[in-house]
């Protein structure tokens, strides 16, 4: 059965860059078979392996562009939040797969996938741009974006 909506699956990796690529595949199959391929990346000698969910509010603009997006963002939370603006909750997985630690208490990621739900273009960017500053930011570094928060 094809999903009603594609998977954003971004790979970043230090020093590189980041790829993107959409899937037609449920969400919940593409997280748990990047997860295996990454696991076959690992290095067990060399750092940790983590998978996380990471839920991210959003900001869209109202009136939504695409009928056919509310069917998707109804499912996300959505909460219009005022007369041009709506918010919803993105579901975010970081599979971090080569990571050094600095010290005791810092690390940084040399690679990582982040996969998402497709919304669109401009949240692909911003999913993109978390992926750049994971592979990017210093031992200890937060990474704040507009327009996606932490939840």
């Amino acid at each position: 059965m094809a999903a009603k909506y594609k998977t954003l699956v971004v790979r970043a990796e230090r020093g590189v860059g980041v790829e993107s690529e959409l899937m037609a595949e449920r969400f919940s199959i593409v997280v748990k078979d990047i997860a295996r391929k990454a696991l076959d990346e690992w290095n067990p000698l060399k750092s940790d392996f983590t998978a996380i969910r990471d839920d991210r509010d959003v900001e869209i603009d109202l009136p939504l562009k695409d009928p056919k997006l509310y069917d998707l963002l109804k499912n996300l939370n959505l909460t219009k939040i005022s007369e041009d603006k709506a918010v919803f909750t993105l579901p975010v997985y970081v599979i971090s797969y080569d990571s050094e630690w600095i010290g005791t208490e810092n690390y940084v990621d040399n690679k990582v996938y982040i996969i998402s739900i497709y919304i669109d273009d401009e949240t692909k960017r911003l999913v993109e741009q978390v992926a750049r500053d994971l592979v990017s930011k210093e031992p200890g570094e937060e990474e704040e974006l507009e327009g996606i928060e932490e939840e």
